[in-house]
């Protein structure tokens, strides 16, 4: 039985039990003061994110001239200090040389106890972040990429990766290239940071290089790299072919064209499998044909598939969902050949979808992302809602998570919980789809500003926007290595600051 989650209300704003505590006040141009609550009132002349209470514990905040002002105000009991200055009673006004990364110490003691704050000093081109909330416990920290610096989305030369706490607060991030389009925590207390036409980077929280992989004499596609149980890792790379016939989906009869190529690697970058969606997708399976324009020196490419996702499962087999054919594969590992598909055009490996009424045929899924197998064996993925079908013709509605259970054997995919946000429209690109243990959801929105957790019962209890509308995060991936903990986070921001 299919499983709706109910509209999410709003987001509660939890920090709203803390004013009569404390409360944050940014003094911005055209941003009204907050009032002040009974106990202690704290004032920032920078962007304060999140917005201040007692009970969190990490902040970054905007630093005009490499300074931040604070205002703090409170009963003649109250005793604040900032990192190794003396303590000062009752209200006070300071100010704090901050360098770009670096942070300060805040104590507040009074009637309610004493709490420990660090407020760091985020880089001028750090994207500017609101939150609202708490992440559920299942979701520690959590790592983001600001794809926005991609060239193709008008952004700026840079992304960051940035490591956020369940407030919302950044506390870690590192600057990277346009190139940046994965960013996730390994099982072994490591970041991986992948860059597209580059290597998987390996770092330490410290920053330090590892490892770099990347397959041999190959343009790797950076979407999706997934390590194995045998010390090897799954990645991808772009394949490309000349005078292809893409009359069958509108085109002329000589095209170039890129295909997804999936491979095994080992640390040394040696192919040991690999697979070619040329030699087992038809090119009549393509429904949105991804076109890089023609430049002088060369002439225009069509992206036929797009892997955006893929997953060994324990059964010898490699999941994977391709963008451009609206659909979700099962490869068997040993011949490459397709077992099921799941959404796109109808082939004879297709699974019947049920539990999914009012959407048309073949479109099931509509420029999918993030397809990832659950400990029961059900499968999660983020429909994005979108996309434009090769004769122009253009199909939308709201994005939204998906859970079904696969039955490869009666050829049936059931849809076991459906979770849409009223406020989310169609995504055109990219977005994940996280189901925790404690059966909530985790969900990036794709090409929007947003990032939302969402409780069993479809409740939104946190988010995360990008201020600046054109930045989003290509996926949302909780941290979860019991070796990367807050507390290593911070230190090793502090490290890579020195």
């Amino acid at each position: 039985m299919t499983r709706t989650l109910s509209a999410p209300r709003s987001v509660p704003r939890m920090r709203r039990l803390c004013l009569t505590t404390a409360v944050v006040t940014t003094l911005l141009l055209g941003c009204p003061s907050v009032a002040a609550a009974a106990g202690v009132n704290v004032a920032s002349s920078g962007i304060l994110q999140p917005a201040f209470d007692r009970s969190a514990a990490n902040y970054a905040t905007t630093c005009v001239g490499g300074r931040i002002q604070l205002k703090i105000k409170g009963s003649q009991s109250l005793s604040t200090k900032i990192d190794s200055r003396k303590t000062t009673k009752g209200s006070v006004t300071t100010s704090i040389s901050l360098k770009a990364g670096r942070r300060a110490i805040l104590r507040l003691t009074d009637s309610a106890g004493t709490t420990t704050h660090s407020i760091r000093c985020m880089p001028s081109d750090f994207p500017k972040l609101s939150s609202t909330g708490l992440l559920p416990a299942s979701i520690p920290l959590l790592a983001i990429d600001d794809i926005s610096g991609r060239s193709r989305y008008g952004g700026v030369p840079n992304s960051y990766a940035i490591i956020v706490d369940r407030h919302g607060a950044p506390i870690w991030w590192r600057r990277e290239g346009s190139s940046l389009v994965n960013f996730f925590a390994t099982t072994d207390g490591h970041l991986a940071l992948g860059h597209s036409g580059g290597a998987l980077e390996i770092r330490t929280l410290r920053g330090t290089l590892t490892e770099s992989i990347r397959p041999a004499n190959a343009d790797t596609d950076a979407h999706e790299a997934i390590p194995t149980a045998r010390g090897t890792w799954f990645m991808a790379v772009h394949s490309r072919r000349a005078a292809v016939d893409l009359t069958p989906i509108g085109m002329t009869a000589s095209e170039s064209v890129l295909d997804s190529t999936i491979v095994e690697v080992d640390a040394s970058g040696k192919v040991l499998w690999s697979w070619n969606s040329a030699d087992h997708i038809a090119t009549r399976e393509t429904l949105l044909s991804q076109i890089t324009p023609a430049t002088a020196t060369s002439s225009r490419v069509v992206d036929l598939t797009h892997v955006n996702s893929f997953e060994e499962d324990e059964h010898g087999g490699l999941i994977a969902s391709f963008r451009e054919t609206g659909a979700v594969y099962r490869i068997r590992l040993s011949d490459g050949s397709i077992d099921w598909k799941l959404g796109g055009t109808t082939i004879p490996q297709s699974l019947s979808v049920l539990g999914d009424p009012g959407i048309g045929e073949e479109r099931h899924l509509l420029g999918q992302h993030d397809a990832r197998l659950l400990p029961d064996g059900t499968l999660s993925l983020f429909d994005n809602g979108s996309i434009v079908v090769t004769n122009g013709f253009r199909e939308s509605r709201p994005a939204r998570a998906l859970r079904l259970s696969i039955d490869p054997v009666g050829r049936t995919a059931t849809v076991v919980e459906s979770l849409r946000d009223p406020s989310i429209g169609s995504s055109a690109c990219c977005g994940s789809a996280r189901l925790m243990p404690d059966a909530s959801w985790l969900v990036a929105w794709g090409a929007t500003p947003y990032i939302r957790s969402y409780n069993s019962g479809g409740t939104s209890v946190f988010s995360l926007r990008f201020v600046n509308a054109i930045r989003f995060t290509y996926r949302a991936t909780p941290i979860l290595s019991p070796t990367i903990t807050e507390a290593a986070v911070v230190a090793g921001m502090d490290a890579l600051v020195k």
